[in-house]
């Protein structure tokens, strides 16, 4: 059995399902984006990205691995970007986003329409499956390391190729900075 983590795009070139608006993480990263904005709470927060080639790969060689037979995985980068890294990393990319203190919210009104469930979260400052439970996968990470398998680092460069694809597939419409 293999618990899939938050699969994003391919770390290739960024490329992920054609419906991205799908992906409630996609919906609520766009919405962000486009918006501006996300809430001060939320700044140290993790978020994970899986890429969908590495968890194909990790997947092909766990199905390969002998001992892996009736175990369950879960499949997910322990390599997370925290929210307040992720800001800095679009503002690289021309990508502003300002926070904004949750204090100042006084409830649905203040939000747009528009906005996804997810984005909601994202903005007033809860994260849509951010529960108290901290979620780990270090048996399944430790059987990958021991079969040569490391996880990307989710950095600028990834981001990039996730956000043209996302660009270029019409899911985010916006001019960066330059």
């Amino acid at each position: 059995i293999f618990r899939m983590g938050n699969l994003t795009g391919r770390h290739l070139d960024g490329k992920f399902q054609n419906n991205m608006g799908e992906s409630a993480f996609y919906s609520a990263v766009k919405e962000v984006v486009i918006s501006g904005t996300v809430s001060d709470k939320i700044l140290s927060e993790e978020l994970e990205f899986s890429p969908v080639d590495s968890s194909a790969r990790a997947i092909l060689l766990l199905l390969r691995n002998p001992g892996s037979a009736g175990r369950i995985y879960h499949l997910m980068n322990p390599k997370t970007l925290r929210v307040e890294t992720l800001i800095s990393e679009f503002a690289t990319l021309g990508i502003s986003i300002r926070t904004q203190d949750s204090g100042k919210r006084t409830g649905k009104d203040d939000i747009p329409q528009t906005l996804s469930g997810a984005s909601v979260y994202l903005m007033r400052g809860e994260l849509a499956y951010g529960a108290p439970i901290r979620i780990t996968a270090d048996y399944t990470a430790g059987t990958l390391e021991k079969l040569g398998f490391t996880w990307p680092k989710i950095d600028r460069g990834y981001l990039g190729r996730m956000i043209q694809y996302m660009r270029q597939n019409n899911f985010l419409n916006i001019s960066l900075d330059e």
